[in-house]
């Protein structure tokens, strides 16, 4: 507590304070029309979304957030072998922002979105015409600077008012984006007269170690490349992982010591092409980085005047404070008999995919569900089964307010092991756990009648439950340095004190 007999007028102290925070829904539905070069649809087999980051335009009354989601299409086609169509769409969200005299809308504003698909399916309508739909869920937050204002109503002398000033260590929210995308090269050579046709490609960025220093960022991490390959003679189906190092750093001006990041990272751009006994693959990747700057506030927590009646209002704010930043990788196994499933003994599998969700915070740990997608081949035909699974993240413990959370699936296997499957998976779990901390300040102060001059008597108080010096200081409109009796500001076991 520092107590200052200056004269406070307007504050020079600065909140990020929440315009809008909330979880928003949105669906795409799209029609196709494959090329005449693919081949015919026989059956969809599964449909993998990948939301890109959205970008941003935030005006004086909503905020507006639009991006691409890519489409995997898996299916049979008309020759009974497996082929995938990369389809996209695009995808709007617009969002009310909560606005008010105190609060910056102009360039302060930040806004945070973390945007996944919640589901997707798709439809067959012809033999190359298809319908795609995908429900997207999105966590979007705008956060705008404050500046509290000390309004004072009435007149009394500077040197009268005592005011309490009192500290709060914030943690201001930035967002920077790399200026230049990362490229990220890969080469799998395959066997000795191996003719391979790509079936799908897939891939996911992980950035579990980013630091910050001297206005850069550096990201440690790595691509995971999912390819699905057909060898063309047999027709054989398999699965290659390929994980690709990504070590870069990325300028960023809000970026110092001390500073917490979270890195969401994603693939723009995946080139795979087959030629002289290797697939060549290609990545461009692009990454949003979000700093959590801590910065000291000073803001003026009581005020009163020594020879004016004074009476106060006062402001809440509650400021979002990061409790944790998760980014790790989860580990899940889980089995499943094979007539839960509705497959027989003779099934195979062919491929696995997965799609984490991480929807609510409860016993200490981020709580959704992972729907598992298997793709099975048995006497020559390909069908899919699907199984949901429980997924929790334990994380510190505190009293969340909110998180922001991604689950990304790094590698899905799935094996016949006599009667059941049994599914291992690595999640990378990106997330920042959120808890509140409130900052309680005068908003206005309105000074009175003169108060009556005493004479040189002295009165004794006798403390009461919870009584501090400044609350008794301002209970008989002195200076705390006039009481005598205690030194310090907590009163327990003090019986009395002398107020001249």
């Amino acid at each position: 507590m520092n107590n200052n007999t200056g004269m406070p007028g307007v504050q020079n102290t600065q909140y990020q304070m929440p315009l809008f925070d909330r979880t928003v829904n949105t669906e795409c539905n799209n029609d196709y029309t494959l090329p005449d070069y693919m081949c015919e649809i026989r059956r969809v087999l599964g449909v993998e979304a990948h939301v890109l980051p959205p970008a941003k335009y935030v005006g004086s009354y909503e905020a507006e957030l639009g991006g691409t989601v890519e489409y995997q299409v898996l299916y049979v086609g008309a020759d009974g072998r497996l082929y995938s169509a990369p389809l996209a769409a695009e995808y709007a969200l617009r969002v009310p922002l909560e606005t008010s005299d105190e609060l910056d809308m102009g360039e302060g504003v930040t806004c945070l979105a973390d945007v996944a698909a919640e589901s997707v399916t798709a439809r067959v309508s012809g033999p190359r015409r298809l319908s795609v739909r995908a429900r997207l869920c999105a966590h979007v937050c705008c956060l705008g600077i404050c500046t509290p204002e000390l309004d004072m109503q009435g007149e009394t002398p500077t040197q009268s008012l005592q005011r309490m000033e009192q500290e709060v260590e914030q943690h201001m929210a930035f967002v920077c984006t790399a200026e230049e995308p990362i490229h990220l090269l890969d080469s799998l050579e395959l066997g000795e007269g191996d003719n391979v046709r790509v079936v799908s490609a897939k891939a996911s960025v992980v950035i579990p170690n980013s630091s910050c220093e001297n206005g850069r960022v550096r990201l440690v991490g790595e691509a995971v490349l999912s390819l699905l390959l057909c060898l063309e003679e047999s027709g054989t189906v398999y699965c290659e992982e390929r994980r690709i190092p990504l070590q870069t750093d990325v300028a960023c001006d809000e970026a110092e010591d001390g500073c917490q990041c979270r890195v969401l990272a994603h693939v723009k751009e995946l080139s795979v092409t087959v030629e002289e006994g290797r697939v060549s693959s290609e990545l461009t990747v692009e990454c949003e980085i979000r700093i959590r700057r801590p910065m000291r506030a000073t803001y003026t927590a009581d005020i009163y005047s020594t020879e004016h009646q004074s009476e106060c209002s006062y402001r809440t704010y509650r400021l979002s404070v990061p409790a944790a930043i998760l980014g790790e990788t989860v580990k899940q196994e889980h089995s499943v008999s094979l007539s839960e499933l509705g497959l027989a003994e003779n099934a195979e599998i062919v491929c696995a995919e997965a799609l984490p969700m991480l929807t609510h915070w409860e016993n200490g740990g981020l709580c959704g569900t992972v729907r598992y997608t298997l793709v099975t081949l048995c006497d020559g035909e390909y069908s899919t089964a699907e199984c949901a699974v429980p997924l929790c993240v334990p994380a510190e413990e505190a009293e969340v307010s909110g998180f922001f959370a991604t689950a990304l699936p790094m590698t899905v296997q799935a094996t016949v092991q006599g009667e059941e499957i049994v599914i291992c998976s690595e999640l990378f779990v990106n997330a920042e756990v959120l808890t509140e901390q409130v900052v309680r300040g005068v908003s206005e102060v309105r000074f009175g009648e003169t108060l009556a001059k005493r004479g040189h008597e002295l009165i004794i108080c006798y403390p009461e439950k919870g009584d501090t010096l400044w609350t008794v200081a301002k209970r008989y409109s002195v200076p705390i340095s006039r009481i005598m009796g205690a030194e310090a500001d907590d009163l327990h076991g003090v019986r009395y004190l002398l107020i001249p």
